[in-house]
């Protein structure tokens, strides 16, 4: 069992399901329609965990070879698991989710899209460094695109939700960027600063949103406004804590693996700021919440990079 928790970054998972969840109560608040039933929004969610651990799998099936000279600690190389298994269960995951996003009205596409983008990364580009690392990013920023209708995403109302995708892509693709000198010490670029300021700008335009549109009447609307300004700001205080962390000149792997974990980590606190502003998905947004302690411990025994 810990093989396989290890083949799946366990800590990341927590991450994962929020984006699309965020992402479509976000685009049903700017359309001005209901927000979707909560089994709609757990699809979503479990439509986007499916494909990232398909991408997992995909990516320490492909990089066996350098696993066995770099990493031979991993699961695969360690003959821990086995060459079938691992294969069985891609096929698994990547089944799921493309079943998952066929269960939504014009999303199906949507998990062509996200699959396909990861197979391009990690069959073709990973090996080059930017271009690598724009793919992962891009990954990332469909998969908060992945419940809303391909067909929708023209409609000028949703053009703030592209934007905070793309915002999200810029954050993924600065990370990944980092995670590629994850291996030995390293003096680390301005790129470090990215996840700060993409999570100042996706706030800004989510706050823009809000007066723009008006939140729906609620009488504990308020609190929950408070709550979400309060959950972006940890948000922020974790992106900026981890880009002091790697600011030296010479920064040891072990620290720049440990951060890597908590700017992945701090995605969850911009899922949970948005999910949190709509009385019908706070539910989901408090169960994201709960996910970052325990993410944060988990992190201690099993590698999330």
């Amino acid at each position: 069992m810990r093989a396989w928790l290890q083949l799946f970054r366990f800590p990341n998972l927590f991450t994962v399901p929020g984006d699309a969840m965020a992402g479509i109560a976000l685009a049903a608040f700017l359309q001005k329609t209901s927000i979707p039933s909560l089994p709609t929004i757990l699809i979503s969610g479990a439509t986007a965990l499916c494909l990232y651990c398909y991408g997992l799998l995909l990516n320490d099936l492909h990089d066996y070879r350098d696993d066995c000279r770099f990493h031979p600690e991993r699961p695969l190389p360690a003959r821990k698991l086995s060459f079938f298994s691992v294969t069985a269960g891609m096929v698994l995951m990547l089944s799921a989710g493309l079943v998952f996003s066929a269960t939504g009205t014009g999303t199906f596409f949507n998990g062509l899209i996200l699959s396909g983008l990861i197979l391009v990364y990690n069959v073709i580009v990973k090996r080059f460094l930017l271009l690598g690392s724009i793919v992962m990013g891009l990954c990332r920023g469909a998969s908060f695109l992945l419940g809303i209708p391909l067909a929708s995403w023209r409609a000028p109302e949703l053009y703030p939700v592209l934007v905070i995708a793309a915002g999200l892509a810029i954050y993924v693709t600065a990370v990944t960027c980092i995670a590629k000198q994850e291996d030995a010490p390293a003096k680390h670029g301005w790129y470090i600063w990215l996840p700060f300021v993409m999570i100042i700008c996706m706030g800004i335009i989510l706050g823009s949103c809000i007066l723009n549109t008006g939140l729906p009447a609620c009488s504990y609307m308020s609190a929950l406004i408070t709550a979400s300004i309060m959950v972006w700001f940890c948000g922020l205080a974790g992106t900026l804590y981890s880009g002091l962390r790697l600011l030296p000149d010479c920064v040891p792997a072990a620290t720049t693996r440990r951060e890597i974990g908590r700017f992945i980590r701090s995605l969850i606190f911009y899922q949970v700021a948005i999910l949190i502003l709509f009385p019908g998905t706070v539910f989901p947004a408090f169960m994201l919440l709960m996910g970052w302690p325990l993410s944060q411990l988990i992190s201690r025994y099993i590698y999330s990079s």
